[in-house]
């Protein structure tokens, strides 16, 4: 099984729309470990990044939407 830091890493070098997202997320991740925003707005940041209409993805993003939402679910569990 691959760890999340390398699930988190491979959606970071698509370039397409959840490379895009997951780039997102992680200087959310990073902003409220730095104390930039509260654990509130880094909730509903994350959330709304998983948020994605499957029509602006592609025939392969959405196979991986599931992965990409479980990262995301997983990013917002990990204490800060």
């Amino acid at each position: 099984m691959m760890n999340l830091d390398h699930v988190i890493q491979n959606f970071m070098n698509q370039d397409n729309n959840l490379g895009h997202r997951m780039r997102t997320a992680v200087t959310y991740t990073n902003a409220v470990k730095a104390g930039e925003i509260s654990e509130g707005e880094y909730q509903d940041l994350m959330e709304d990044l998983r948020r994605l209409d499957a029509i602006q993805l592609t025939a392969d993003e959405l196979d991986q939407k599931i992965a990409f939402d479980n990262c995301i679910k997983v990013l917002m569990s990990v204490p800060i």
